[in-house]
């Protein structure tokens, strides 16, 4: 199976690509603190994903409202991207979609994926 971020929602969904329930596609994770980018399995029962931003009251009500987003938009391509939330960070998950630990710091933004090195975890 593959398990898929979506950023925007903050979510990742379970794609099964083989066996009785292929093509089905279910939750795996909802209600991140903060945007997915990236999801890695370590091999000893953990999956690490990488929140590029925290979760902000600016993002959640541009995700509630459609009209919100558009708007947002159409001011990225006329005045530029707005400037990136801090607060990045790794959310750790077991194989049943359940939160173990968070690691973040205030400092990072665009955190993309990490990969654990023995007793060391690798932040890109």
């Amino acid at each position: 199976m593959i398990q898929q971020p979506k950023p925007p929602r903050r979510r990742c969904r379970k794609y099964h690509i083989q066996g009785k329930e292929k093509g089905r596609v279910e939750k795996f994770i909802d209600y991140l603190p903060g945007m997915p980018d990236n999801i890695r399995y370590d091999g000893d029962g953990q999956y690490w994903i990488g929140l590029s931003t925290s979760r902000t009251l600016q993002w959640d009500i541009a995700f509630r409202y459609p009209f919100i987003r558009k708007i947002l938009l159409i001011m990225e391509k006329y005045i530029g991207r707005p400037p990136m939330e801090k607060n990045g960070g790794v959310l750790a998950i077991d194989l049943a979609g359940n939160p173990i630990a968070h690691y973040y710091d205030p400092g990072l933004a665009l955190v993309t994926s990490a990969m654990k090195i023995g007793n060391h975890l690798a932040a890109t």
